[in-house]
């Protein structure tokens, strides 16, 4: 049995007939136990009660070791301790087996954190071979979301990942819109209007010569990046792009890098680039967000680019 604490307070113990000594492994022994930070809610029902008044380790199943406040740790007589609005409070025990922590409307779970977990060597061994297994096949040729897909299938039936862990790190609001954004993207090259806009973005620059050309393929690709994704729109502007180009006597690799920047271009919104939609659940971002601070970061690409095309390609 552990015990955290002071101990001018774990020392009545041995009255009990219990024999209380330091850890001998030291920090080691803690190799293992998964801590929660739980933090209060705003507007919580806890706000000025004490661990004890809401008989918190009863009620939500795992025991609190310390909280801190603003710059300060307490660890001693914490049950006794008015909570306040901004307290962090470190507890022993996982998430998934405390139902009402997760159910409460007062209490926000930080993500578990477990200090220095013992390497299941097994397990370990299994999953670096399996990195290094698809890692191979997939530079030998093989398709590599085939050899992903099979890698994965293996993790779950050597159980080095759990179904339910697997199943809970889906973001299926991403899955949704990534379909979603796959057929928007193939209407726009079926339909040719993809193909139009392009013609017309075009006829539009040319007038301001190569380097209207230029700046006129990275505004058409970076456009088009925001609702197809990098990977369609460069198939869809590219052939576009550096045809105009060649029949203008302009540099078409200097036009090809201006396509190719805008393919990366990816700020605007969560649909340009598959991280943008990942990332939305984890970090509850809004489509706001993205144009938000997007459009500063497409603004410098396209500076910064001009720059380049008068400097090393003299447009």
């Amino acid at each position: 049995l552990y015990l955290i604490g002071r101990e001018e307070k774990v020392a009545p113990l041995r009255e009990l007939g219990l024999e209380i000594a330091p850890a001998k492994e030291g920090a080691a022994a803690l190799r293992g136990i998964p801590y929660l930070e739980i933090v209060l809610a705003p507007h919580s029902r806890l706000e000025g009660q004490t661990l004890k008044q809401i008989n918190f380790r009863q009620q939500y199943g795992v025991p609190v070791i310390a909280l801190k406040r603003l710059t300060r740790s307490y660890r001693t007589d914490v049950g006794d301790i008015p909570l306040q609005l901004g307290d962090s409070l470190l507890a022993v025990g996982r998430l998934n087996q405390s139902p009402a922590l997760q159910r409460s409307s007062d209490l926000i779970v930080l993500e578990p954190d477990p200090l220095d977990p013992p390497v299941d060597r097994r397990q370990a061994a299994l999953t670096l071979g399996l990195i290094a297994a698809a890692v191979g096949i997939s530079l030998a040729g093989a398709p590599i979301y085939l050899v992903m897909l099979a890698a994965a299938v293996l993790a779950l039936l050597f159980r080095v990942v759990p179904v339910e862990e697997a199943y809970r790190s889906v973001e299926w609001q991403a899955v949704f819109l990534i379909a979603g954004m796959y057929a928007v993207s193939r209407a726009m090259v079926q339909t040719g209007l993809a193909e139009l806009l392009g013609q017309g973005m075009l006829s539009l620059v040319t007038p301001f010569g190569p380097l209207g050309v230029a700046a006129g393929s990275f505004l058409l690709t970076a456009l088009l990046t925001q609702f197809m994704g990098g990977q369609v729109s460069a198939l869809v502007t590219g052939p576009i792009t550096i045809s105009a180009a060649i029949s203008m006597g302009v540099n078409p690799q200097a036009v090809a890098v201006a396509t190719a920047i805008g393919c990366s271009t990816s700020f605007l919104t969560p649909m340009a680039h598959p991280v943008n939609i990942l990332m939305i659940a984890p970090a509850n971002y809004k489509f706001k967000d993205f144009f938000r601070i997007g459009w500063p970061l497409t603004l410098v690409s396209f500076a910064a680019l001009l720059a380049g095309l008068v400097l090393f390609w003299g447009l």
